[in-house]
C-alpha cells in the first residue's frame, strides 16, 4: 500500500501539504508514486508529460505545484465561468445608456427600436451596469492576480505553460483597458459606447483554460488533413463540372423520354457546380442524373464515379489519432490505418 502522502490528486491537495509539512523534507525527491500522479494530472490537464523530469522534482516543487493548481481550480477557473455567464445578463451595448443603478428597468424601456417596432428579448433579466461592472472589475482584478502570480513565480513547470500564462496575462491587460476605456466614457462622460473588444478577449480566455486548450490543439492538428479532404473534394467537383458543362452546355433543345432536357442541372458551369455539390452531399440525389441518364444510360458511368470519389472516399479516409498535447505529432496514415 502506497504511503498516506502518495494518496494526493489535484482534488485533495490537503494530503500531500501535511504529509510534505510533516516530513520537514521539502528538498527530497518525490515518490514514485507522486511521479505517477504527475503524470495523470498532467494527462488530464491535456499536458505532454515532461518524460524523465519527474523524478528530478523535489518535494518542494510538488508543493508549489500544487499551490498554482489550487489557484487555477478553485479561484480562476471559477471566476471565468462566472465572467463568461455574465455577459447574457449585460444590458446590450445598442441600448440606451439609462440609469446605472436603476433595477425596475425593462428590458423593451432600455432598449427601444429605432422605428418602434417589437424586439424580442430572452427575457433574463439584465444587471444594472454599476453591477455588472463591479463584477467584472473583480474577475478582472483577481484574473490579473492570479495569472501575475503564476506568471512571475520562481518555480517553472514547463515552457509551453508559461506561454499560455503569459498569453493570458495579455488578455487580461487588454481587458482591464477595454473596462477603463468603457466605464470613463459610459459612466463618467455619458456616453453611449457601441462597442467594446470585452467580449472576443472573453472568449479568447476562455479558450486558454484547460478545459478548451487541448480541444484548440486537437482541430489545430485537424486542419492539414482536413485541407487534404477538401482539395480533393473541391477539386473533383470543379473538374468533373467543367467537363460536363463543356459535354451539355449546347444541348437546350435536346430532351427526354419525360420531354425534360437532357442538360437540366449543367446549362454552365456554375450551374454544374451548384449541382454536383449538392450531389456529393448526397441532397436530391440521384435526381440529379435522371433527366440525362432516361436519355443515355451510359452516362450512370461518369455520376457514379463522380459519387464514388466524392462520397465514398473522403468521408472514410484516414485520419490520424490527433493529441491533447502541444508537442505531439502526427503518426503517417498509412501506418495508423495498417494498425487500426
Amino acid at each position: 500500500m502506497a504511503p498516506k502522502e502518495t494518496e494526493m490528486t489535484a482534488l485533495n491537495p490537503d494530503l500531500f501539504n501535511s504529509a510534505v509539512d510533516s516530513s520537514k523534507d521539502r528538498g527530497g525527491k518525490v515518490t514514485k508514486h507522486q511521479q505517477a500522479a504527475w503524470v495523470i494530472e498532467d494527462a488530464m490537464r491535456g499536458m505532454a508529460p515532461m518524460k524523465d523530469l519527474y523524478a528530478s522534482k523535489t518535494n518542494d516543487d510538488r508543493s508549489k505545484y500544487i499551490h498554482h493548481l489550487l489557484v487555477e481550480v478553485y479561484l480562476y477557473e471559477p471566476l471565468l465561468w462566472i465572467y463568461m455567464v455574465l455577459t447574457l445578463f449585460e444590458v446590450p451595448l445598442w441600448c440606451k445608456n439609462g440609469s446605472w443603478w436603476a433595477l425596475s428597468q425593462s428590458a423593451a424601456e432600455m432598449c427601444p427600436t429605432p422605428d418602434g417596432s417589437h424586439a424580442y428579448f430572452s427575457k433574463l433579466p439584465y444587471l444594472p451596469k454599476a453591477y455588472a461592472s463591479i463584477i467584472e472589475l473583480v474577475c478582472i482584478t483577481v484574473f490579473l492576480s492570479t495569472i501575475s502570480y503564476k506568471v512571475l513565480s520562481p518555480f517553472k513547470i514547463r515552457k509551453s505553460q508559461e506561454k499560455v500564462e503569459k498569453l493570458r496575462l495579455v488578455i487580461c491587460g487588454l481587458l482591464a483597458a477595454d473596462f477603463a476605456l468603457f466605464f470613463f466614457f459610459n459612466h463618467i462622460c455619458d456616453v453611449n459606447v457601441s462597442f467594446r473588444l470585452s467580449y472576443f478577449l472573453r472568449v479568447a480566455l476562455l479558450f486558454t483554460s484547460d478545459a478548451f486548450r487541448p480541444a484548440c490543439i486537437n482541430i489545430y492538428n485537424m486542419i492539414h488533413e482536413f485541407l487534404n479532404v477538401a482539395v480533393l473534394l473541391f477539386g473533383t467537383v470543379l473538374f468533373v463540372a467543367w467537363v460536363a458543362a463543356m459535354a451539355l452546355d449546347d444541348m437546350d433543345d435536346v430532351t427526354n423520354h419525360a420531354d425534360q432536357p437532357i442538360n437540366e442541372g449543367f446549362e454552365d458551369f456554375s450551374s454544374s457546380i451548384y449541382t454536383l455539390f449538392e450531389a456529393s452531399t448526397t441532397q436530391n440525389f440521384p435526381n440529379q442524373m435522371l433527366p440525362t441518364f432516361i436519355k443515355y444510360r451510359w452516362c450512370f458511368f461518369p455520376f457514379m464515379f463522380f459519387m464514388v470519389l466524392t462520397v465514398k472516399t473522403s468521408p472514410t479516409r484516414c485520419f490520424p489519432p490527433s493529441s491533447s498535447t502541444a508537442g505531439a505529432s502526427f503518426r503517417s496514415c498509412s501506418s495508423w490505418c495498417s494498425l487500426s
